[in-house]
Parts: structure tokens; sequence; C-alpha cells
């Protein structure tokens, strides 16, 4: 807690300002999270505060909620690149005006996806930079290249280095020799634990071939509509990132959500 609060005053996060009488003051709460390694070990425990958002009221509190996050085809189009470049990945945490300081530096956004930021270098070769949130992925032609844009980032800002790319976003990353594997065996096993399915059996098939749910007025109703939700939530995220062969089910148990 006490690293947390000491960054959120390096960075300068906030301003202290007289409280506007036309304006509520929004409370905050600490987040605590267990960081796990690649292996599946625990990294660290990490804590942070936050400010209660959902206490917000549109169009008093705030008019604007677009945030960008990368897509997961660019997350997996930029592993490829690095695999068949042989390019060096790494992995940063970092806050929010990162995305000026890196248009100022010389590097163009991506039209396709705003979150995918490179600049071409006087040698010909391309780093790249990818933004998901408070994380950056950073690809580059040799680790010069890649530790320059760290020390940009850190004359700017406090950061948390995490050496090598082997975990991002649930996805445990594993290079081989020619190519990068993506795999969410820890994120699934924890799906399955917390939905009490750690001992289901394994089918060959996500579902039924020409499967088409209907909805019906027989049966039960959902004890808990909010817990199924999750579980649809869970199995989209999984399936974006790594298992596309069950979309096609999952987007299926996703209409019947607002039913």
């Amino acid at each position: 807690m006490q690293a947390e609060y000491e960054s959120l005053m390096d960075n300068n996060t906030w301003t202290l300002v007289d409280e506007p009488e036309d304006q509520q003051v929004l409370p905050g709460k600490w987040v605590y999270k267990v960081k796990y390694r690649a292996s599946g070990q625990v990294d660290k425990l990490k804590a942070r505060y936050v400010a209660k958002g959902y206490a917000q009221i549109e169009g008093l509190d705030f008019f604007d909620t677009y945030a960008p996050t990368c897509k997961p085809e660019t997350f997996r189009i930029l592993l490829a690149t690095a695999a068949r470049k042989d390019l060096y990945l790494a992995a940063k945490n970092w806050y929010e005006a990162l995305t000026s300081l890196l248009l100022k530096k010389g590097f163009k956004r991506s039209c396709n996806d705003y979150c995918l930021f490179v600049r071409k270098e006087e040698n010909g070769t391309f780093p790249y930079v990818l933004v998901w949130v408070d994380d950056i992925v950073v690809a580059g032609a040799t680790e010069e290249a890649i530790n320059e844009i760290k020390s940009m980032s850190n004359e700017n800002f406090k950061m948390d280095d995490r050496g090598d790319l082997n975990w991002f976003l649930g996805m445990q990353i594993l290079r081989l020799h020619d190519k990068i594997t993506v795999d969410q065996t820890k994120y699934i096993e924890t799906v399955l634990q917390e939905f009490n399915m750690s001992d289901c059996k394994a089918v060959a098939t996500p579902g039924e071939v020409n499967l088409k749910l209907v909805k019906s007025n027989e049966g039960k109703k959902l004890v808990d509509p909010k817990l199924y939700r999750s579980l649809v939530g869970s199995l989209l995220f999984s399936g974006k990132q790594t298992r596309p062969d069950i979309l096609n089910i999952v987007n299926q148990l996703a209409v019947t959500i607002s039913r």
C-alpha cells in the first residue's frame, strides 16, 4: 500500500483543489490483487487505490466514457511479427500521459488500432509499443531499442519494468526457437475453479453442429443471473484471445443474456 501511495505521489496523480459546490466528491477504496508469474507462482501482492467511478452520474460528473484497448488480433499480429523478425519483447506499466509522450517522441498511432504505436528508425527497423489500459508491450529489433523506450518512459513516469514478456492479460507467452506460443491455461483453470467445474470432463467439440438456442418458458429461472453473465463474459474473453473454436456457441449464449 505504501508503494502504491508513493507511486501516485511521484506521478502527480492528483491536485488538491477546493470542493466545487456543484460537484460531488467521489470516495476511494483500496483494491488488492495477487499477481502471478507465467509458471503460476505468486509474483507479488498488488494494492491499488482507486476512485469509485460507479458513483458518478453521467452528464453531471462525466461525459466521455471512451477508453481504447488493443484488439486481440493486434496483440497476436505483434507476437507473430516479433517471432518472424526475431524482435525482443518486454512489458511495462504506464500511466495515462504515456500516449501523449509517444506521439511527441515520433511514434505514429495505427489507424486500425489506436493502442498500437510504431516508429521508423534511421536503420530501417520499427520499434512497436502496444498499450492496454496501464500496461504496455514493447517490441524492438535490439535490446538497445527497447531500453531506449524504457529510458524515455522512466524519465517521465515512475514505472514497473517486468522484463521479458512472458505473461500478459492472463495469457502465458512462451518464446521458442522460431515461434511464439500463447495459452490461457492458468486463466481457464481459475474460471473452472470459480464456477465449480474443475472436475468436468473435456469434450471434442464445444457445441453441437447447427445448434440454435431458442427462448423457452419451461424450466427454472436462474437463481443468480449475474453469475451466468460472469461465466459467459469469462468464456468470451478466452474465446477472443486464444480459443476461437468456442466463440460460435459462446456468442449464442451471450445473446440469451438479454432475454
